[in-house]
């Protein structure tokens, strides 16, 4: 190819670079308001309609904004075009039905940021992926942005059978469920400074059933902090690999503030292998005297089935509940195995409260390294 042609490639090339993406079906992208499409956004109105065509009406490089305002829906919204980016700072989409209450984000390349999700009220915990408030399914590179979660009927923020996941700064409270739920296949999922309070079971967990081909994969929970669970745990990993958790605030749990598992029946769970917990704090855990947890509970319940390689390290555990039986826990059960667990630098608080650790490992099984954390 001689001089001529190259620079002629170059330029054609430089300009392909600077031309919006399309879809092909109508032109460049656009930034769209959601009033010009016909949502109100006034907290009377029903904007089920108008949501529902201006979402499937954009194309690739579109940017929907919802100016501040409540707009009302009473079905389930998707985000089914790829590529596009729905905004709305100040913005609140107040679900009127709790059974079908989703936003859910169902193609790649999406953005959302600033909303503000809610639920005008709930009867019950559900467990569909219609009631999950923010649902992610079967999609990649998605980012979701200063998202705030103000009531959910299941989940406040569930990730499903997607990989390349930004959850930067959510802000997820008063969940009938969990606050933020990984799970299915999905993998390279980071959740950045989360804030998740009141929540009806777990406040961030990953959790991989047997029933996803692989389990949950690659991890990374920045700067969670956890203040009160009606039920559940802290921070869960039920299943999954690759899994870690740093710099954590946790308080006010009613089962542990920390929690790595495999579990059986009903429940099913892949094995859990490489976890890291570090950094942080566990304060007032296992309030539910109906639970035996303590702060930290490492657990295997399922013949055949491992918990391996997990290290819990420079934890401040205080205010555990007086009358649980143990500050940290490991054990096996039903047949299930747990080896290579690392217990670093952990201190302990046992003013008033349970002293040390309870386990049913063989002292090979395990290694506490600094830290006040006793031995059984």
């Amino acid at each position: 190819m001689d001089t001529r042609m190259l620079l002629t490639c170059a330029l054609v090339l430089g300009l392909l670079a600077t031309v919006p993406l399309s879809s092909g079906r109508g032109g460049p992208p656009r930034t769209l308001d959601a009033r010009d499409l016909g949502a109100v956004g006034d907290g009377r109105t029903d904007d089920t309609d108008a949501l529902t065509a201006a979402l499937a009406g954009l194309r690739p490089g579109d940017v929907l904004v919802l100016p501040p305002g409540d707009y009302r829906h009473r079905d389930v919204l998707v985000v089914a075009v790829a590529g596009v980016t729905v905004r709305g700072e100040g913005a609140t989409l107040t679900a009127l039905d709790e059974e079908r209450s989703a936003l859910r984000i169902a193609a790649d390349d999406v953005a959302v940021e600033g909303l503000t999700l809610g639920v005008a009220a709930t009867t019950r915990r559900h467990t569909g992926a219609d009631q999950h408030r923010l649902h992610v399914l079967d999609a990649h590179r998605v980012l979701l942005r200063g998202i705030t979660v103000t009531g959910s009927a299941a989940a406040g923020i569930m990730v499903e059978n997607s990989t390349g996941v930004i959850v930067d700064r959510p802000v997820v409270r008063d969940t009938r469920a969990d606050g933020v739920h990984v799970t299915g296949t999905s993998a390279r999922v980071r959740v950045l400074a989360p804030r998740v309070s009141g929540t009806g079971d777990d406040a961030v967990a990953v959790v991989s059933y047997d029933d996803a081909a692989t389990p949950v994969t690659d991890v990374e929970v920045r700067s969670p902090v956890v203040d009160g669970t009606t039920h559940g745990r802290g921070l869960s990993v039920v299943g999954g690999r690759s899994v870690r958790f740093e710099d954590v605030t946790v308080r006010g749990t009613a089962g542990a503030g920390i929690y790595v598992a495999v579990e059986g029946d009903p429940y099913f769970t892949h094995d859990v292998d490489g976890v890291r917990v570090s950094g942080g704090t566990v304060t007032d855990a296992n309030l539910d005297d109906r639970v035996d947890h303590g702060a930290v509970l490492v657990f295997s319940g399922r013949p055949g089935r491992s918990v391996s390689d997990v290290v819990l390290r420079d934890l401040r555990v205080s205010g555990t509940r007086a009358d649980a039986s143990r500050q940290v826990g490991l054990y096996r059960d039903d047949g299930g195995e747990i080896d290579g667990v690392e217990l670093g630098g952990i201190v302990v608080d046992t003013d008033g409260g349970p002293t040390g650790l309870g386990t049913n490992l063989p002292a090979d099984r395990y290694r506490i390294d600094g830290g006040t954390l006793a031995g059984p």
